[in-house]
């Protein structure tokens, strides 16, 4: 079986060339991350495939019942089983920058029940965890995802995990999104790789930068440290997006 994981850009102007870039990788499964829902209707082109959208972030204040204008998707070539969606839990401190612009924010992931045949039962997660809020917010919101975890099945995790706090960085940002004082220094990557293997978890593309401004490791797809890959791959092409996909063989 063949994964793969793009955070594709709200604001990608070149969808039509991304979308024939996974009509040509033609993986088993696909996670796709901030799609427009204006553009939904390119998905058709990609056949053969079934489909579960879920919200992916943002309500305001002042229009409380307006939805969100992304999406998270998963694409399953084999028939899907039972689907969730689950709005992670409310901040306990809302960063400045939400407070200014009245935003309440809600950040939703979702998962998806398969059967392959070489694998058995899997669970397929699609995660967008959020960018600006502190590093304590994405390590419970992490969290929260490993919870719904199935032990009947092989548990996939995949998505953008935004976990680009370093300490050069920290500083910087640490009044605008919320973080305590405590938190500055934090190499948020290494924290989740320690999580990670806490969980019996590897990251199955290595260690390798997934975003296209800063050498950073963002997107993961993560496996049982058990579970066998082959054919590791971060595309170096970003098809308008600001991170590049990542896809592996289970």
């Amino acid at each position: 079986m063949r994964i793969l994981s793009f955070n594709v850009y709200k604001k990608n102007a070149r969808l039509a060339e991304l979308v024939s870039f996974l009509k040509e990788e033609g993986p088993d499964v696909i996670c796709l991350q901030e799609f427009p829902v204006q553009e939904l209707s390119r998905l058709g082109a990609l056949t053969g495939y079934h489909r579960h959208l879920a919200e992916e972030q943002y309500t305001h204040k002042k229009k409380p019942h307006r939805s969100s204008d992304l999406r998270l998707v998963i694409l399953s070539r084999f028939p899907i089983e039972n689907a969730e969606s689950v709005r992670h839990l409310a901040h306990a401190k809302v960063s400045l920058r939400n407070r200014v612009s009245h935003a309440e924010v809600a950040v939703y992931f979702h998962f998806v029940d398969i059967v392959d045949r070489a694998r058995g039962p899997m669970r397929i997660f699609n995660c967008h965890l959020e960018c600006t809020t502190s590093p304590a917010q994405r390590i419970t919101q992490f969290k929260e995802i490993l919870r719904h975890r199935d032990l009947g099945r092989l548990n996939v995790v995949c998505g953008d995990l935004n976990t680009f706090n370093r300490p050069l960085i920290g500083p910087f940002v640490f009044w605008l999104f919320g973080y305590k004082l405590k938190q500055l220094w934090i190499h948020e990557h290494k924290v989740f790789q320690k999580i990670f293997s806490e969980n019996n978890l590897r990251s199955a593309v290595g260690k390798h930068p997934t975003f296209t401004y800063l050498p950073f490791q963002l997107d993961h797809i993560l496996v049982p440290k058990e579970i066998r890959v082959t054919g590791p791959k971060v595309f170096k092409k970003s098809y308008g997006s600001d991170h590049y996909a990542i896809a592996v063989e289970l």
